[in-house]
């Protein structure tokens, strides 16, 4: 939890002077168990980015767990919980693939271009999301 609140974080919120992301975030993270095993799960793929097979065939079983943990929390939640998902396979690739980058959720074009009116922290991973042309 150090790792992406010091580390991850700030490099989120660049821009972003007034952002209350970071202590949404861990709010969040400390409510909701699934979101603390994301943020985990997103820190400890940055630390590690390897793309050995193994890591690879584990990260997907998490990630499936991890979806169908999320279609169990409300659509606010779910939407930060894929969020951050994306933002863990972005640290495994190189800008020509960050147009690749999927989830299940297929809206965030259409909630990047309304992220000043939405709430952290789902406004700063959007925002993320927009400026490095990944969708989710």
């Amino acid at each position: 939890m150090l790792r992406f609140r010091y580390q991850i974080v700030p490099w989120l919120d660049s821009n972003a002077p007034r952002s209350t992301f970071g202590p949404k975030i861990m709010t969040l993270a400390a409510e909701k168990s699934t979101i603390m095993d994301i943020i985990i799960w997103v820190a400890m793929r940055r630390s590690r980015r390897s793309s050995n097979s193994a890591s690879h065939e584990s990260d997907s079983h998490l990630v499936q767990q991890f979806q169908h943990r999320l279609s169990l929390e409300d659509a606010f939640i779910a939407n930060i919980g894929r969020s951050l998902l994306a933002l863990g396979n972005f640290f495994y690739t190189g800008p020509s693939e960050w147009a690749n980058l999927h989830s299940d959720c297929i809206d965030v074009r259409e909630r990047c271009q309304f992220f000043e009116s939405q709430e952290e922290p789902l406004k700063t991973l959007d925002r993320f999301h927009f400026k490095t042309g990944t969708t989710i």
